[in-house]
Parts: structure tokens; sequence; C-alpha cells
């Protein structure tokens, strides 16, 4: 039931993602840091899609995903239809995962545990 819930925020949360990067008027202000923000909605983009399909993808469904963390956070001007493919990929990874096994991420997080750790 937890693992259902879960996978219901993260695809709603992702699409709204999607449905904000849509929304900007002109692309170029994805990529404008507001006053008093350390990131942009393009950083911001690319950082989740990158996380999400490292950690749901690669991790807990053997997708191969290989995550460059700098480049998520120290490139600029990427064009609105790649951010786009970057979050329908990280949508992906999560069907994928969730395709592997409903529970497979709970599994895992007890085998990672060290002896004595709660």
């Amino acid at each position: 039931m937890l693992t259902t819930w879960i996978a219901a925020i993260l695809r709603r949360d992702l699409g709204a993602l999607r449905r904000e990067i849509e929304a900007y008027a002109d692309e170029r202000d994805i990529w404008r840091v507001a006053p008093g923000i350390s990131n942009c909605a393009g950083t911001l983009a690319l950082h989740l899609g990158g996380n999400i399909q490292f950690f749901v993808g690669a991790v807990l469904a053997g997708t191969g995903y290989v995550r460059d963390r700098d480049a998520e956070f120290a490139r600029r001007d990427v064009p609105r239809a790649e951010l786009l493919r970057e979050i329908d990929a990280a949508i992906a990874a999560w069907s994928a995962a969730w395709r592997v096994s409903p529970t497979r991420g709970s599994r895992s997080r007890t085998r990672s545990r060290r002896p004595g750790s709660p």
C-alpha cells in the first residue's frame, strides 16, 4: 500500500514538473534565477530527472543509467524539449522500476542496512 501511494505521488509530481516547464511563455525564463533562489527551473528539472533516473532507474530497476550530477547543475540554456525528455525519462525509469517489483525498494533498503542498525 505504501509503495502504491509513493508511486502515485511521484507520477503526480513529475507530471506537475513537466506542466510547469511547458507553461513558461518565454523559454529563456526557464534559465533565469529569481532573486533569493539558488537555482533556476531548468537546473531543477535536470537535477530531478537525473536523480530519479539514477536512483529509481539504475539502482532499483537496473536500467544502466549513468548520472552526471555535476552537469545537472552546470548546464545552461538547455532547450525546453530536452528538459521535457529528461522528465519523461524519469517517469519511464519509475515505470520500469515499478514493473520490476512494486516492493523492491523496501527490500533493497533492508539489505543495505548495517548489522545492528535500526
